[in-house]
């Protein structure tokens, strides 16, 4: 079993997570989410997973910088 930190694995968690998050309020009554309401979701995505990549080579590199 690999016990490795992996960041993919992370995103596509708390993708779901959030996905169910979402499902469950709409379902419990907490908002209504309609079409128009999830035009945002995709870009919004790419600014987390983008924001993930650079915090994850900044973190990279300075771990790097130490080592050498």
């Amino acid at each position: 079993m690999n016990r490795k930190f992996h960041v993919g694995t992370l995103v596509a968690g708390l993708a779901l997570a959030l996905w169910g998050v979402g499902l469950l309020g709409d379902g419990a009554g907490w908002w209504n989410l309609e079409l128009a309401d999830l035009r945002y979701a995709g870009p919004i995505l790419v600014i987390v997973v983008g924001a993930l990549v650079v915090i994850w080579a900044l973190v990279s590199a300075q771990r790097n910088s130490r080592q050498t």
